[in-house]
């Protein structure tokens, strides 16, 4: 049983965390937020061109002695589409790893926007048992050990904590 899954995603790129601690406390830190693993939108690294018929948005093609209508082709309806759509993929794999793994609290980490459109595709999650944890911010560009800093000084997930013991000659206070 892992107690915590953290998702850290953004419109383009999730990934999936578990929180685990370690085997001997003496003699490692921990615990350790190691990266499961990651999924791409693909309708992000496309260009406007590949998604889109006409790549000139904004105005209607004419003969220049005439002006030109402008014209509104909901791209940015299409785009929002699509991000939802990864949104719903992201929510499935996140409720999926963390009930495979028995995760009792489950940390989505997301832009304010797609945080927004994950809260329904994880609302599945949350029972009398289970918690959902929501903060926004894009943190999907940081590495583990950043990841877990940011998210134990908010006190969203335990802090890493130096090993217990230690080698003999090596004096208290100086790890």
């Amino acid at each position: 049983m892992s107690y915590y899954f953290v998702v850290v995603a953004d419109g383009s790129r999730a990934r999936f965390f578990e929180l685990q601690s370690t085997d001997m406390p003496e003699l490692e830190s921990g615990p350790t937020l190691v990266e499961q693993t990651s999924i791409s939108n693909p309708e992000t690294g496309k260009s406007e061109g590949e998604v889109f018929a006409d790549t000139r948005s904004g105005s209607n093609r004419v003969s220049s002695a005439a002006n030109p209508h402008a014209y509104d082709d909901h791209r940015e309806r299409h785009m929002e589409e699509f991000e939802r759509r990864f949104a719903r993929e992201v929510g499935k794999e996140a409720v999926s790893r963390a009930g495979k793994l028995d995760t009792r609290c489950l940390v989505l980490v997301a832009d304010p926007r797609m945080l927004h459109y994950l809260q329904g595709e994880v609302s599945s999650f949350k029972n009398g048992k289970r918690d959902l944890v929501e903060y926004a911010r894009d943190l999907t560009k940081l590495a583990p050990d950043e990841i877990h800093r940011h998210l134990a000084k908010d006190g969203l997930i335990p802090e890493k904590k130096r090993p217990r013991g230690g080698p003999s000659n090596v004096p208290p206070g100086r790890w």
